[in-house]
């Protein structure tokens, strides 16, 4: 149900999801680094 949300989330503002995955990506970038 949660990824239905973000879904619908990032359809209706895909800037507000695109600085989230920025974020998740550079995170997960500095814990594999």
């Amino acid at each position: 149900m949660k990824k239905s949300l973000l879904f619908l989330e990032s359809n209706e503002m895909p800037n507000k999801f695109g600085r989230f995955s920025t974020g998740f990506v550079r995170h997960f970038l500095n814990l594999d680094a």
